[in-house]
Formats: structure tokens, sequence, C-alpha cells
């Protein structure tokens, strides 16, 4: 299934088996994705009985629709020491939600994360999603996987093909260009005017 950060926010966990059978075990709250591969190796669950955010592997993972996640018994859910597979990639963990888009070559933010997409069966980052600008002038944009370079502590950097990036003018060269374009007046009616 497809789907959005947004959408999967605090979709209920459920266990299949077990003590809380059928009974809500906790919600999403966040993805560890590995920087490297856009893979997303962990889902970070708050247990509503500890009351602690703990991991679940994708693997453990039963059936995940828009209003729930199935997993066997509430034991999928472990603290982060209990996950020995995760902790390089909990390491080099990087929030996506806010994080800043940036060009690859050049260093300009384009904006800020506000969402991603990801594939439920094989949990993929699929895309990002931006916001940039304020109020009226907002603007969306959606980066692709394959458009992203690297994620690191510093933010998304994009690759830059096909990313315009004006040249600033000084206040002269504007207004040289400004005269430049204005209309050759009319000598012939001046001259007119003249008599």
């Amino acid at each position: 299934m497809l789907t959005t950060y947004i959408e999967s926010y605090k979709t209920l966990i459920f266990a299949k088996n077990g003590d809380m059978q059928d009974i809500p075990v906790g919600y999403l709250v966040d993805f560890v994705i590995d920087p490297d591969s856009g893979i997303i190796r962990a889902l970070w669950g708050k247990s509503f009985e500890s009351k602690e955010n703990l991991l679940l592997a994708p693997r453990d993972i039963l059936y995940w629709n828009l209003h729930e996640i199935e997993i066997s018994d509430e034991t999928d859910l472990v603290l982060p020491e209990n996950f020995p597979n995760i902790q390089s990639v909990l390491a080099l963990e990087v929030p996506i939600i806010n994080a800043n888009i940036l060009t690859e070559k050049t260093n300009k933010i384009l904006g800020k994360v506000t969402n991603f997409s990801f594939d439920t069966n094989d949990f993929k980052l699929l895309s990002i999603i931006t916001n940039s600008g304020f109020l009226f002038w907002k603007k969306q944009k959606i980066y692709l996987k394959k458009q992203i370079a690297k994620i690191n502590e510093n933010g998304i950097f994009i690759k830059d093909l096909g990313i315009k990036n004006p040249i600033k003018k000084t206040k002269k060269e504007l207004e040289l260009e400004k005269l430049a374009k204005m209309p050759e007046p009319e000598f012939d009616l001046v001259k007119k005017i003249e008599k």
C-alpha cells in the first residue's frame, strides 16, 4: 500500500495473538530510515502499556491498512537495545520531517520536508514533499527518491539537475536592463511638438 507519513501517523497497532489479542497495544509515531538506502528499517511505536517509544521491525508486521497495523503480539514492540541490527542505523538517524532540502552542489535551500511517501510492502522511501515560501506564496514540491543525492544531519540534498539557480544582479544592472527595455522615443513626434 502506498501511504505517507501524515496518513500513517498515530495508526493503531493491534496484536493478533497473546494477552492483548485484538486490542490496540500502541500507535505509530515515527520511522527509522536508513539515510544511505532510503529503506525504512524500523518503526517507532508508542506503547499504551509502558508509555515508552518502542521499535517495531517491518518483518513483524502482518498486515497494514489505513486504519491499523497488525502484529503477532505485543512482544514485537521492543526497546532499541533489544534490536541489535538497527543500532548502526540509529546512530546515523536523521529526522526527515522539517529537514532542510538543499541542492547538492550549491547548498541552496529549496524548502523543508513536510511529508514523505513510502510503500508498506517493501518499506522504501518513494518521495519527499516540501513546502517553501510563506502564507499565500507557499509552494509545494515533490522530489522522487531518485532525485535525492544524500541524507545527513545537515539536511536532504537533491541532485542539481534541472534546478534553476538564478544569478543575482546588482541594483545598477537591474536599472540598466529596465532602461534597455524602454521603447525608444519617437523623434518625429517630439519634433512636431517642438514646432
